[in-house]
């Protein structure tokens, strides 16, 4: 499986139900969408839920919670920080790079 296709995937869905005001599980039964990614967002299991689960306790500030889940993952915890902003960064330049061909 291509991870890094994965985990942008489930990070962008992970916000569709606030972007679209509609239910996850609605949003996602239209969608060719891989099972594990669905399994991470719906039910909080499989082999992505620990990188969803420290996105999200980063953004809560829950750092404890951080540090436990880089360990689990792997992860320096001091490396984190700036993994989380190279992604947060990539993902605005895409946005800002869509938004510019949807409005030429």
């Amino acid at each position: 499986a291509d991870h890094a296709s994965d985990l942008f995937l489930l990070g962008l869905l992970s916000v569709m139900d606030a972007i679209l005001d509609q239910p996850l599980e609605v949003i996602l039964a239209g969608l060719p969408v891989r099972h594990e990614i669905k399994e991470a967002l719906l039910t909080r299991t499989g082999v992505y839920r620990d990188v969803l689960d420290i996105v999200i306790a980063n953004e809560r500030a829950n750092w404890e919670e951080v540090s436990a889940l880089a360990s689990k993952l792997g992860i320096k915890e001091r490396e984190f920080p700036a993994l989380y902003i190279s992604a947060v960064d990539w993902s605005t330049a895409l946005r800002r790079g869509v938004r510019l061909v949807a409005t030429s």
